[in-house]
């Protein structure tokens, strides 16, 4: 009798035994899925993070470029535009006119 209240009482024990460990896995599981999930989030915020950086880096360099090509052409407008003064002004001294005719000649050039 005492050998069967034992075995009985084992069996309740191995069985609170599983019942537990059971319990345990899927709390793990669930700790583990949230876990994952909380570790996909922070991935996906540094990707964004990392796009909106590179986004704005590109923003800056297309700016830089753009101002660039504005000054380029700024120079390039100014060097033509002292090209064509020396021009004339050389144009002038090799024909010897006076400069309100050559004033006048370049009006009409325009």
């Amino acid at each position: 009798r005492l050998k069967h209240r034992l075995e009985v009482e084992l069996a309740k024990l191995h069985k609170a035994k599983q019942e537990d460990t059971k319990k345990i896995e899927a709390y793990l599981a669930a700790k583990w899925e949230e876990r994952s999930e909380m570790l996909q989030g922070q991935m996906s915020k540094v990707k964004v993070d990392m796009i909106a950086k590179q986004t704005r880096q590109r923003t800056q360099l297309s700016e830089k470029h753009k101002r660039q090509i504005e000054a380029d052409e700024r120079k390039i407008e100014e060097g033509e535009k002292w090209l064509i003064q020396k021009q004339q002004l050389e144009l002038q001294q090799r024909m010897n006119l006076p400069n309100n005719r050559m004033i006048e000649w370049n009006t009409i050039a325009a």
